[in-house]
């Protein structure tokens, strides 16, 4: 929600949303994790290039900490909110 990227827990939410299903996962080679920011879901917030990019790298590190740096090196994680043709060359990473 948008208090979550206001009030700086975005990362913390999305530790809950990671730790849930790791053990779950069996094959990691299978996995694309999509974000998009449920504060900028119907708000009218779009992130900026260095918001994707900070949680890119968020995502990246608690892969590297929690799976290992190899599956980190080369899981693809991929931004989705509020793209649109006027953001979108700025989006990708």
């Amino acid at each position: 929600m948008l208090e979550q990227r206001e009030n700086g827990t975005t990362n913390d939410v999305l530790k809950v949303q990671l730790d849930a299903f790791k053990e779950a996962v069996t094959d990691w080679s299978k996995i694309v994790i999509a974000y998009e920011p449920v504060w900028a879901i119907g708000t009218g917030k779009t992130a900026t290039p260095e918001i994707a990019e900070d949680t890119h790298q968020f995502v990246r590190k608690w892969i590297t900490d929690n799976i290992g740096a190899e599956v980190s090196q080369k899981i693809r994680i991929q931004y989705g909110g509020s793209v649109n043709a006027k953001n979108a060359k700025d989006l990708i990473l």
